[in-house]
């Protein structure tokens, strides 16, 4: 249980890390802008439209539930919808992969007929886009930890609280951790 508590809080401080990151990331991509497009989602690139509220990271009133996904090929970071929330109990789709290469992972058994060099595996914990290739999907194998990022705003929008939750199962109990910050459109 104890390994199993710093993975999961590994991985919450994780969650708030690249959030931190995303919203650093938009400070310095929409800097002409930064005050209004700090909290763009992070694949969104123009600076046209970077401060319409459907280019945001959920404005709306109350806390929202998002799978942070992670394709491990190319260490791109996005935020999907998620229409669970980890507080009512674990939710499958936040449910992460471990991108691990050892021998009894049929992708890197040769005698199972999969590749002998498994040094493509990051050896990371990732959850998959929902519209991620076949290969992505088949990737890695389920792992026993679920990841959710809840955003909240404040009343004035101008700042936000992430909390980062991780759950699994020990046994017959859960377990949970969790990692928040508040985040504003300045830099920390």
């Amino acid at each position: 249980m104890n390994r199993n508590d710093l993975v999961a809080a590994g991985l919450a401080d994780e969650g708030v890390e690249v959030m931190r990151n995303i919203r650093d990331t938009n400070l310095i991509k929409f800097s002409p802008k930064a005050k209004s497009c700090w909290n763009a989602t992070p694949k969104f690139d123009s600076i046209d439209d970077c401060d319409k509220k459907a280019n945001k990271m959920a404005q709306e009133v109350g806390e929202k539930h998002f799978k942070l996904t992670l394709d491990p090929e190319t260490f791109d970071w996005d935020l999907e919808d998620g229409s669970a929330d980890l507080s009512a109990g674990i939710a499958e789709e936040y449910r992460l992969k471990l991108d691990e290469a050892t021998a009894t992972n049929p992708e890197c058994n040769p005698s199972g007929g999969g590749a002998q060099n498994c040094s493509a595996h990051t050896g990371l914990y990732f959850s998959p886009p929902r519209n991620a290739p076949q290969a992505l999907n088949s990737r890695g194998s389920l792992s026993r930890f679920y990841r959710q990022i809840g955003i909240k705003y404040t009343t004035n929008g101008k700042a936000m609280k992430v909390t980062s939750t991780v759950k699994y199962m020990n046994g017959g109990s859960e377990r949970t951790i969790k990692r928040a910050v508040i985040l504003t459109n300045q830099p920390s």
